[in-house]
């Protein structure tokens, strides 16, 4: 890839789709790189939305990531790159891709009350 200095990561999947929670996992071939790629950094952000993306690093040469703390029943959109050892991102965008968290329901709360023996009905 011309003009970069590794190679954009590929094959961003999306699974364990929560209410407020999913993880994101890619590929990356670091052969041919001018600077090694150290960590990553995903970016997210709603998919309508026109307000810059927010982002997570992995810790180490990880290539996988928890994103939480979502908003229930929306589409985000996910794109990774690749990041040295002094933070500086050095590679094309990976392809976009979207994923729409679950419907988050309110938990039912259940009130309940002591019962006498006799209270209660048997067949």
């Amino acid at each position: 890839m011309l003009g970069t200095a590794s190679p954009a990561p590929t094959d961003v999947q999306i699974s364990n789709i929560g209410s407020t929670r999913f993880d994101i996992s890619w590929q990356h071939d670091t052969i041919g790189e001018l600077q090694p790629t150290i960590r990553y950094r995903a970016f997210y952000k709603p998919a309508q939305s026109s307000l810059p993306s927010v982002y997570k690093d992995t810790v180490g040469f990880e290539k996988t990531l928890t994103i939480s703390g979502l908003t229930p029943s929306t589409s985000y959109q996910v794109e990774v790159k690749t990041l040295t050892s002094d933070s500086n991102v050095v590679s094309d965008s990976s392809p976009n891709v979207i994923a729409t968290t679950e419907n988050g329901r309110q938990s039912e709360v259940y009130n309940y009350c002591s019962m006498r023996e006799e209270d209660v009905i048997t067949g």
